[in-house]
């Protein structure tokens, strides 16, 4: 597939019975890495390689996301 920057595409992730499709709006394309804003604004990166990125397609008209099962990671504090 090919990933255009400022495009959404929803992207379907997870192993086995632990899937989670959302949203996301690519802002960065070296495959096979991609990055993306979030649902929620935050950035993640798919390795479109990994065994845990299912599918990638341009979202469905009239797609309402549903809540993800993931949360996302903080970094931890420096102090």
């Amino acid at each position: 597939m090919m990933f255009v920057v400022d495009q959404q595409y929803e992207i379907t992730t997870g192993y086995g019975e632990d899937l989670d499709t959302q949203v996301f709006t690519v802002v960065a394309v070296d495959l096979p890495l991609i990055q993306a804003n979030g649902p929620l604004g935050h950035e993640y990166t798919f390795n479109t390689h990994s065994p845990n990125f299912v599918s990638a397609k341009r979202p469905s008209p009239g797609y309402q996301p549903k809540p993800s099962i993931y949360k996302p990671v903080r970094a931890p504090s420096d102090g």
